[in-house]
């Protein structure tokens, strides 16, 4: 019981620890990192003062794999895309995916546009999203907890697109075993 204690506090703080890894609101840059599986919200820093549900609202979204960048909201709107069912827009024009998976991991912008043909107004918003995957597998006294964290690859260098961290303890039931931690890309 100690040790499972120990491994939850462990990996809360790991967890914590990628929450937080970015958030520079003056640059209008931010970074999350989420749990596969959870909901995240992402937050549009640039919004116009005044917007009428969100209709100078546009996110776009483009991935790690190279491909063209996708308009996911275009002024307040959800346009139809693979994962138009699980976004959603809130009041205050943030983005919102519903059980994030790997491929939703990249940059997201989000953009204000005024008047008609709509001129971009104010800086881009941006938001890189990582995802951790986390396994767990028992075998009599050890436990061996595998955590992949897939990374937009601008914010790590160009080949690093996926790091995979593996942590894994031994216990005799009497006393907690070592904690051994690789790292491999």
């Amino acid at each position: 019981m100690a040790v499972q204690s120990r491994w939850i506090k462990m990996f809360v703080s790991f967890i914590l620890m990628l929450q937080f890894t970015g958030a520079h609101s003056r640059d209008l840059l931010l970074s999350f990192t989420v749990r596969d599986g959870d909901k995240v919200t992402l937050p549009c820093e640039n919004v116009i003062n005044n917007h009428h549900n969100c209709d100078t609202t546009t996110w776009i979204f483009t991935d790690s794999r190279g491909t063209a960048a996708v308009e996911l909201v275009n002024h307040g709107q959800i346009k139809e895309s693979d994962k138009s069912d699980r976004l959603s827009v809130t009041a205050e024009c943030s983005l919102v995916i519903k059980k994030v998976t790997a491929e939703d991991v990249g940059r997201y912008t989000c953009r204000q546009f005024i008047g008609n043909p709509g001129r971009q107004q104010g800086p881009d918003a941006v938001v890189y999203l990582s995802v951790v995957h986390m396994t767990e597998q028992k075998n009599a006294d050890e436990v061996t907890l595998s955590c992949s964290v897939s990374i937009y690859e601008s914010v790590t260098t160009e080949d690093n697109k996926e790091q995979l961290f593996t942590f894994s303890t031994q216990s005799s039931g009497k006393k907690p075993g070592g904690i051994l931690m690789s790292k491999s890309f």
